[in-house]
This record gives C-alpha cells, structure tokens and sequence, in this order.
C-alpha cells in the first residue's frame, strides 16, 4: 500500500517514494505544536578569562581581612599615632640614672623636689616615649615648689622640650608619672631638677633607635554573600564587618561593625575608593590588594593606604542552561501552541513553518542567552481499512545549529504499529528529539500491512 501527504490545506499531495513506505490510497497527514523562546542565564558573570560558552552564578561569597594605614598628608609620610600613654607598657630604664632630688633649708627645711626613676619605651609605630616619676613636697605655701625640664633634640633635626612644674599642697607629697613622646631615631636628651632660688641637678642620656615611622593601622575583617533570586532577580546582600576604625574626633581606635555586605565593592566603599589594585584573578574568584595609593575618606582630614589585604569574592552555585530552560518554560513560554498541519519536507527543504522542528541554540563567548523550542508531533494515516494493522514510520534529521540546510541527516527512526479503527484512521503521537547545539525535525509515512 501506499501514503500521500496533504498540504497545509489538507489534501493530499502527489506521493513522493521513500524507503519503506510507496505510493497508493491511504494519505498521511503531519501536524506539529511548539513551546519556547529565548532563555537567558541571570546571576554574576565571571571576573576573569570566562569560558566559552560563559557562565553565571547566583552566589557572591565575600571574605578576608583589610590592614590600613593612616596618615596626616596625602603623600603617606605624616602618620597618625596613638597617644603614647595608650601604649607605654613596656619601659626600660635609662641606663646610668640615679634618683635626683632639690632640698630646701630656708625657710622651710626638707621640702624637696624629686625625680626618682626615668625610663623609656619603644612603641610599635617606631615612636619613642620617655617617663618622669618625679614627687614634691612644700608643707609652707606659698613656697614657689618645685619642677623638672626635659629638652630633647632627635637624628631628625629640630630641638623640644617640655616643663611640668608641680607645687606640694599642705603636707602631702604630690607628683606621678609623666610620659612624653620625643620623637623618633636617635634622641639626645636632657633632665634638669629645680626649685626656684635653689641648686639644680641635670642628668643626660642618649636612646638608639631605627627611626621607624609606622603608622597607626586599622584591621578590619569581612564575610558575607550577595544571593540572587533566579526568578525575581532580586539580590540579597548578608554579612558582617568587624575590627577597628580610626575615629578622627576622638582621634583613636574604635570598634566597627555592620550587616548588609555582600561583596567586594561593599567593602572597599567603606575605606576609600583609589586604594585597591586587582590581585591574581580567576573566572570565579576576584581579590584585591593595595596599590600603594593613599585616599581621603568621607572629607576627613586623613589618609588611607593599604598594608595588606586579603580581601576576596568567590563565585558559586552555577545558573545552568537547563534551569534558563526551566524559567522558560515555567513562564509564558512553556505554553503549547495550537496543532499546526505541516510539510515533512527534505533537509534541503525544510524551514521552520513547513516543518515540526526543535531547536536549541548553543551559546558562544559573551552570550548568555539562547533561542530553545521543544516540537511535539502528530502523524494521522487515514483511508485504510478498518482493523487493519498499519505501520507508522517516523523518521528524525538533524543537523549543526546554523549549519546549511543541505546538512540534515538521518539520525533516528521510530517505526510505530497501529490498528485503523472503524473509520480506517490511525494516529501516532511523540516528541521531536531536541539536543543542544541541533536543529531536528522529522518526516513520517504510513504503510498498512498486507
């Protein structure tokens, strides 16, 4: 027996000899349904050398720790520093000091001025520190008292001095520790004891040091996520900050802390823009470092530069074409179009509105969204005998997405059997084929078994 195919009219065209199916009565008619669009990857591209085709991620994790430095002057070499009281907890005595001390004789004998030990401390940003415990006595005001002066000169030029002057009150001693900064490098000091119209003792020494000039530094360390939502495309930051930041009116280090950090550019726009150079990149993973730069922050009168930073955004949980495809067909797309009749023309024939054809496009660099449409198809042979066993050859070509027409070939065959009912129709029903990077349609006969 044989099978026509009917136009998109519905009558049957003049027969066309295949392998397995020939000409004669009963005519086959091809009718064909689609659904689909355009899917499109969402989420964070990748930060360097992508691959092809690209990739997306819906997860920006956020961490690492930021060391800065602080400065007066926008070429770094004013540092801000702490106040040495703040930092004074080791100190070395001066070398070759004993205990100094002024008495009185008249008119009020054993009252005194004192300067009981001397010491000095190193700091970590290269400063040093020089400690006074000195005690005075005056049991008959309005005796002037007593006092001490320390001048100093330091490797770096100039000259300082400082004079705190003490009077007793009553018949307590009074007096303390007093900690002056003097510089940095070599320092070449002097001491002098007094008490106003009596002797004066002096005492001076020599400190060594590097002259190191670091500044005070700020430590911050971050971790969060920004997350977005494939299907609002909403984003979502979470995290945290916590360390210690320069407070310029208190003019020391204060806690700080903050949620709602996400990322990279979060974390940076809280110190200074300017400030950070890209480090080693990878398609998912981008960290900064300092370049050398200083910043202002916020018009505060001080700078920033980076000491060290391990600062890094970390890309994960890949959005894959099979969920674009997803989105897709859950939206508007995923709606079946109306049962079409179609041709089964040849490969060199066929176009999309004469044939039941599935397409996916494959991507290529930068592209992140692609044409995909599932086909679904309806083979019905009519004109043959009731209760007769028919033969329903269902045949797939294929070829390379954006490759000639004249490339189709066959790649898979279905070979279906059904019983013609009492009107001598048969109906056979599947999906077309549908792979990524391959257009695909189909051609179908009907042959009834003798």
């Amino acid at each position: 027996m044989a099978h026509r195919i009917k136009d998109t009219a519905g009558l049957c065209c003049p027969c066309a000899e295949r392998e397995g199916c020939n000409c004669g009565a009963p005519c086959t008619m091809v009718e064909c349904r689609t659904r689909g669009g355009t899917a499109t990857l969402v989420g964070f591209p990748e930060f360097d050398d992508p691959l092809i085709p690209p990739r997306k991620y819906l997860t920006k994790t956020l961490s690492g720790t930021v060391v800065t430095d602080l400065w007066h002057d926008a070429a770094g070499t004013d540092p801000v520093t702490s106040t040495p009281s703040a930092n004074s907890t080791s100190q070395k005595p001066i070398p070759g000091f004993t205990a100094m001390q002024v008495t009185t004789a008249d008119p009020a004998p054993n009252n005194y001025a004192r300067v009981s030990a001397l010491s000095w401390a190193r700091l970590t940003d290269g400063r040093t520190i020089v400690r006074v415990s000195s005690t005075f006595l005056v049991t008959n005001p309005p005796y002037p008292g007593g006092g001490w002066t320390l001048t100093w000169t330091t490797s770096g030029g100039g000259a300082s001095s400082a004079s705190p002057y003490y009077r007793g009150l009553g018949n307590t001693a009074q007096g303390g520790n007093t900690e002056l900064w003097v510089g940095r490098g070599v320092i070449q000091a002097t001491l002098v004891l007094h008490v106003p119209g009596y002797s004066s003792q002096s005492f001076s020494f020599r400190i060594d040091g590097d002259g190191a000039s670091i500044p005070m530094r700020e430590t911050l360390t971050y971790s969060g996520s920004s997350t977005i939502d494939p299907d609002t495309l909403a984003q979502t930051d979470d995290g945290e900050v916590s360390g210690e930041v320069w407070d310029p009116y208190a003019e020391e280090l204060v806690p700080d802390s903050a949620d709602e950090l996400g990322s990279i550019d979060d974390a940076t726009t809280r110190l200074a823009s300017g400030i950070f150079a890209a480090a080693a990149e990878t398609a998912t993973t981008h960290s900064l470092s300092g370049n050398g730069a200083t910043a202002q922050f916020g018009g505060y009168s001080f700078w920033r530069s980076v000491s060290s930073s391990s600062l890094a955004d970390t890309l994960s949980v890949e959005d894959t074409e099979a969920n674009a495809i997803t989105r897709l067909l859950a939206g508007s797309g995923g709606t079946w179009g109306a049962w079409t009749t179609v041709g089964d023309g040849l490969g060199a024939t066929c176009v999309p509105t004469s044939c039941c054809k599935s397409t996916w496009e494959p991507r290529g660099a930068g592209e992140f969204s692609f044409a995909y449409q599932e086909a679904q198809y309806r083979v019905t042979s009519t004109g043959n005998t009731p209760g007769w066993s028919v033969t329903m050859r269902v045949r797939f070509y294929r070829k390379l997405w954006g490759a000639p027409v004249e490339s189709y070939a066959l790649f898979a065959e279905e070979t279906l059997v059904r019983t013609a009912d009492i009107d001598g129709k048969v109906e056979a029903t599947g999906d077309v084929p549908i792979e990524q990077g391959y257009d695909t349609y189909l051609q179908a006969c009907a042959r009834i078994n003798t």
